[in-house]
């Protein structure tokens, strides 16, 4: 490993990040980001956020309610092979009433069938099935191959994932085997090609969705949110496509006394996304006296409960198909769409299997043979996902910081023209002293490396891989500076990791702010001391997004210098 020399390079770092206040890594997220975020913490030196405007799920492992079925690769008139699945045992369940959801009333829940017993049976037909279009094939393989690439990469978060059916409001929705189903597959952007979604869980309580789309001979992540979280009287979700609609609507409720329902649609032809509605009922509960309100808001603007019904309803009465699901789901409107005709939700074990076959599991191939296979036709932007010029995209861009502008810790991130990288991770504690380190305790990483594939995917917008990373010192390694009296402790650098398969988003000024993530806004919003909601459209700094981390790192232009 290369050494470099560290000393004056730390004390210029510590002087531009103006280290004042003490206190570790307890304080970096500021939980004040919006009315619609949930954070939990998993440790003292770690917090992690749950947005309930980022919500989606999965649940049982395949779905059909028909003996057979044959899935037409097109105009080549092509079948993909006969799916049988059994529907399982009449399950009863007694009735239960319930105010989750949108139900302002006590509904009750009656006899069911359950569609948890299903299996699939069939003739199937390879990745190679003939098919009369060698090169809609090829394209096939190529998306199950980089889908199952990515699931490999995630494979130990996603089966971390083991709380999708706790706390379950009716067994008869739980499959019977109790397996997490936290994968499904879907065109949520119109592409012509089915993207893959799918739940990981950085501990025991709280868990993202993720999204991931093909183009170009890759898979990209579109999206990247929490949406389960155990808390309280527990969330539940619900990721759902509704007929003749082309957008992903995510289902989400939490809370405990008080409750917060939303629903939103979000469309991906833009990327990462846009939130093109969204519903939210708010219900509060005053113990002492009481007293109950009920508030409901469409795209953030007050409504009458009436008003909302006859919205939402609309939805509700034309749900296609459910993609995911918790088990802490109590929505009637749900819950009998799922009695009645299942879930697309698959275990990882089933997913690989699928994608093994070139995906004859799920009515057939992944392109869409009427559409353009996916391999022509950017469905994020109307940029075409060009490679950008790495000197311009890279040329005089500002030092970046990720910081929560309190605290004593920042990252400072300095890229060049060439896409290398140098950069510092500092918290400073001056409470924790010894008799030879009376000015405090100092945790440090010093690191270099490389960003490449560096793609335009809307204006003022790219993707980019951090090709590699190298640190300085090792991780758990310290020192004493006698002359300064302060300990050093080496440790990982706070909104970067040692992960090449990341891919972060670089935004200059002009970006679609809209499009921004609520993660990335909050921690953008905290240097500038700025709510989220309030940062300008179009953006007018430099940003980047991690959304491993769901970290935001801030640029500030010269003009603001």
């Amino acid at each position: 490993m290369r050494k470099i020399k560290i000393k004056a390079f730390l004390t210029t770092a510590i002087l531009i990040m103006s280290l004042a206040a003490c206190g570790k890594k307890d304080d970096k997220k500021d939980d004040g980001t919006g009315d619609t975020t949930i954070s939990t913490e998993s440790s003292s030196d770690a917090s992690t956020e749950a947005s309930t405007s980022d919500t989606e799920a999965s649940t049982n492992d395949t779905e059909s309610t028909s003996d057979s079925t044959e899935a037409a690769t097109g105009n080549t008139e092509a079948s993909t092979g006969t799916t049988e699945a059994s529907t399982g045992d009449l399950v009863t369940t007694e009735s239960g009433t319930g105010i989750s959801g949108f139900d302002f009333g006590g509904n009750t829940t009656e006899s069911a069938i359950s569609m948890n017993g299903m299996a699939d049976g069939m003739d199937g037909m390879g990745i190679n099935g003939g098919t009369g279009n060698g090169g809609f094939d090829s394209v096939n393989a190529e998306i199950c191959t980089k889908y199952m690439k990515v699931l490999a990469e995630h494979e130990s978060a996603i089966n971390a994932y083991n709380f999708q059916f706790s706390y379950a409001a009716y067994s008869d929705i739980v499959p019977e085997d109790n397996t997490t189903r936290p994968i499904a597959f879907s065109d949520v952007n119109g592409s012509g090609v089915r993207d893959m979604l799918f739940i990981t869980a950085e501990n025991d309580h709280s868990a993202r969705l993720n999204i991931y789309t093909f183009f170009d001979s890759d898979a990209y992540e579109i999206y990247n949110e929490y949406i389960d979280v155990q808390v309280g009287g527990a969330a539940s979700y619900c990721l759902f496509r509704v007929k003749n609609n082309p957008h992903l609507f995510i289902y989400r409720s939490y809370g405990d006394q008080n409750w917060t329902d939303t629903i939103m649609e979000l469309s991906f032809e833009t990327y990462p996304f846009t939130k093109v509605h969204e519903w939210t009922v708010e219900r509060t509960y005053d113990e002492s006296s009481g007293a109950a309100d009920i508030l409901c808001y469409i795209d953030g603007d007050p409504v009458t409960q009436n008003e909302f019904m006859t919205a939402s309803m609309d939805y509700y009465d034309n749900i296609d198909e459910i993609l995911m699901y918790n088990g802490a789901l109590t929505n009637t409107e749900f819950l009998d769409f799922i009695r009645n005709n299942g879930c697309n939700a698959l275990s990882y074990e089933s997913s690989i299997s699928m994608l093994e076959t070139g995906g004859a599991s799920q009515n057939g191939n992944f392109v869409d043979p009427d559409g353009n296979g996916g391999n022509n036709t950017d469905p994020n932007s109307n940029n075409n996902n060009q490679p950008g010029d790495t000197d311009e995209v890279f040329k005089d861009l500002p030092i970046f910081y990720f910081s929560s502008g309190a605290g004593g810790w920042a990252t400072v991130l300095n890229i060049m023209a060439d896409g290398s990288f140098t950069g510092t991770y500092s918290d400073t504690n001056f409470g924790e002293t010894g008799d030879d380190y009376p000015n405090g305790t100092i945790y440090l990483s010093v690191f270099y490396g490389n960003f490449t594939d560096v793609k335009k995917v809307a204006d003022y917008t790219y993707t980019m891989k951090m090709e590699s990373i190298e640190f300085a010192y090792d991780a758990g390694q310290e020192w004493v500076d006698q002359d300064q009296g302060i300990k050093y402790i080496v440790t990982p650098p706070y909104g970067l990791e040692a992960d090449t398969s990341t891919v972060y988003t670089l935004y200059s000024p002009g970006a679609d702010t809209k499009s921004m993530t609520e993660d990335f806004l909050s921690w953008i919003g905290s240097p500038l001391v700025m709510n989220p909601s309030d940062i300008p459209d179009p953006f007018p700094y430099y940003g980047i997004y991690n959304p491993t981390s769901g970290t935001g790192f801030l640029g500030m232009p010269d003009e603001y210098n």
